[in-house]
């Protein structure tokens, strides 16, 4: 979200300087901090992206430099395990957050829990380009489900898995596209897509252009998404966007964005029967297939960026 924030804000006329292309965190850090040190004259705001764990040092050490630099800081709080980080870490967090001029983040679910624990974090939400994402119903013909997340235990592919293996038993000729980078759990959703007999089922794309998605959503019947985390969803966004009917697990920012029955079916963390069950009962109603999809098209309209830039504007 950091880099379209970049470009949006170029596009409305700030100058904008964006750190850091490179992936080794270590020379990431001293190239961010090369920047804030020695190039002081072409800044007036540090606008920082937020994570928790090892990303939250650089947060750490920028706001440390900006601070004696007396150049106004805005750190913009992501994560679903951001709290999880907090609480283990209270002091350190709490410190490094006091540091900021402003802390704003894209969910209600962050606001409301470092508000309760004396942080003062403004509402931002996350946006997305609408025009890449066309409204694009139509009423489900054939199981044709859809995926997009890393491979990772927080977002448990394995789960997507279980749930084609069952449908498989009503629909011989489910199909399910799971699309996002490896991240550790590949290999293992490859075994176990083999062990239940699913490779003609299942495709794995690995990661792919984010410009590319929108055709992922106009060619499936359903989005599915098994997460155990979210601090906003822009995917699922996209997809409410694009018109495919959502079925998601209600965790983290989901259930203050989103309502049950109405714009997206919501199922218990980590729970296959009611995942299982809300899949089902999608693929047989047209009518909540049509309700689904309209909803959440008008509700992810919210998130253009022509109603979200006046808040960032505000801000700066």
């Amino acid at each position: 979200m950091g880099g379209i924030l970049y470009t949006k804000l170029k596009e409305e006329g700030y100058v904008v300087y964006r750190r850091s292309a490179h992936r080794n965190k270590l020379i990431r850090l001293i190239d961010i901090l090369y920047f804030v040190l020695f190039k002081k004259n072409k800044y007036d705001i540090i606008l920082l992206q937020t994570f928790s764990n090892l990303a939250f040092l650089n947060d750490f050490f920028v706001t440390l430099f900006t601070g004696i630099l007396k150049k106004p800081t805005v750190s913009t709080i992501h994560g679903g395990a951001f709290i999880e980080f907090y609480t283990k870490f209270p002091k350190f967090t709490a410190y490094v957050l006091n540091k900021s001029a402003i802390l704003t983040s894209p969910s209600h679910f962050l606001c409301n829990h470092l508000n309760a624990h004396g942080h003062k974090v403004r509402y931002i939400p996350n946006f997305i380009e609408i025009h890449k994402f066309p409204y694009n119903w139509k009423p489900i013909n054939s199981p044709d489900l859809l995926w997009v997340r890393a491979f990772t235990d927080i977002y448990k592919p394995e789960m997507a898995i279980k749930l084609v293996a069952r449908l498989k038993t009503i629909y011989p000729q489910v199909k399910l596209t799971m699309v996002g980078p490896d991240m550790g759990k590949m290999n293992t959703c490859k075994d176990l897509i083999k062990s239940l007999d699913l490779s003609d089922n299942i495709v794995l794309t690995g990661k792919i252009p984010n410009n590319d998605l929108n055709k992922y959503y106009a060619t499936h019947s359903v989005y599915i998404n098994t997460t155990s985390y979210e601090s906003f969803g822009v995917a699922l966004v996209e997809a409410a966007c694009s018109g495919i009917p959502v079925v998601t697990t209600e965790v983290g920012e989901i259930p203050f964005m989103w309502q049950n029955n109405e714009d997206m079916l919501l199922v218990k963390d980590n729970d296959e029967d009611d995942f299982f069950e809300k899949v089902k009962m999608l693929l047989i109603n047209k009518e909540l297939q049509m309700k689904l999809s309209q909803n959440a098209r008008l509700k992810a309209e919210n998130y253009s960026w022509d109603n979200v830039k006046y808040q960032w504007k505000e801000l700066i």
